[in-house]
């Protein structure tokens, strides 16, 4: 087992348990009933252990609050991450504490449907969320006579979270503590169209909050703003933050020579005049992923002036940078066409 840290808690917890179940169907005879009931208790005072760890080892603190991480974690899954493997143990051990009173496949159905509504419930609440959106998002689509479609799939494989440059895994034990890369989840309320004579796309997706302890409850909601290139690109990711007279740009890709022919004073000014002081490009596509989308009064107008501040910055893209299109263009997406 590769492990960071306290990250080998978990593992010595669920053995304990293990060790606690047999012990205490020995002492009693056989009576495994007995001893589920108890193991079942003992695992949730256990979670409760691991979590409260977790709290203290791997929470961080930054400018957006409290943050979870990854330092103690084992096989990849952090010490909070574990808090869905206990509660499982705990439902599986008072599945079969019922035994004794019903059939064992009613056990197992029991235990099978609470491990549904486990992922069902938060599921539905996101199907709440996301029909209230589309239908905000509709009534923005009418009013502009843009293009929109309830969902559209293929753009959480088209744009990625991942930063552009991955660093080489120092041992296989880094490899296999490596966190879960983030993913865009359910791509829906999409609406294409025509901005400032800028071909663009506007989405919500979800993402699971990083080393979350639940992620099938804790996923966050963001908004993606694109707008199309006419040409393809390496990925690239760009910010500015004003540092006394001057300006700090940072860059990260796996191309320097590419950010050599990005970064341009004209670029750069452009991003600290509009205001943009983040953005990306992947493929064809210029991005930017809004946090917090729904916490402003009119988010739909929110991301539609981020279209339009991207508009602006991209506008300024050096025309050399047509050399560094390779290969076939990536098709727009399809919520350009009739629906």
């Amino acid at each position: 087992m590769a492990y960071s840290g306290w990250g080998c808690l978990p593992a010595v917890m669920f053995a304990a348990v293990v060790g606690l179940w047999f012990k205490l169907v020995d002492d009693g005879g056989g009576d495994w009933a007995r001893a589920s009931l108890i193991s079942a208790f003992v695992v949730l005072v256990l979670g409760g252990v691991n979590l409260l760890f977790a709290m203290g080892l791997n929470r961080a603190e930054t400018p957006r609050g409290h943050v979870w991480t990854g330092r103690h974690a084992a096989n990849g899954t952090s010490l909070q991450g574990h808090t869905p493997a206990f509660l499982g143990l705990a439902a599986a051990l008072f599945a079969g504490w019922t035994v004794q009173w019903v059939p064992w496949p009613v056990a197992v159905v029991a235990y099978l449907l609470l491990t549904a509504l486990y992922y069902a419930v938060p599921t539905g609440l996101r199907t709440i969320e996301k029909n209230r959106i589309v239908a905000r998002r509709q009534r923005f689509a009418a009013e502009r006579d843009l293009s929109i479609r309830k969902e559209l799939p293929s753009l959480t494989t088209r744009w990625t979270l991942d930063p552009p440059r991955a660093a080489p895994f120092e041992s296989l034990a880094a490899s296999m503590n490596a966190p879960a890369k983030p993913t865009l989840r359910e791509a829906f309320a999409v609406v294409s169209g025509v901005h400032e004579e800028d071909r663009f796309t506007i989405a919500d997706a979800y993402v699971a909050v990083p080393h979350a302890p639940a992620k099938a409850w804790q996923q966050r909601r963001i908004t993606i703003c694109a707008v199309h290139l006419e040409v393809a690109l390496p990925h690239i990711r760009l910010s500015v933050r004003r540092d006394g007279d001057g300006v700090e740009v940072g860059v990260d890709t796996a191309v320097p020579q590419l950010a050599q022919a990005l970064v341009t004073a004209d670029v750069v000014n452009a991003m600290v005049d509009s205001g943009l002081l983040s953005w990306e490009i992947q493929g064809r596509d210029a991005l930017v992923f809004l946090e917090q989308a729904g916490d402003h009064q009119d988010p739909d107008a929110e991301a539609l002036d981020t279209v339009e501040l991207l508009g602006i910055v991209t506008s300024w893209l050096p025309e050399e940078l047509a050399t560094w299109g390779g290969g076939s263009l990536p098709d727009l997406p399809s919520s350009f066409e009739p629906a």
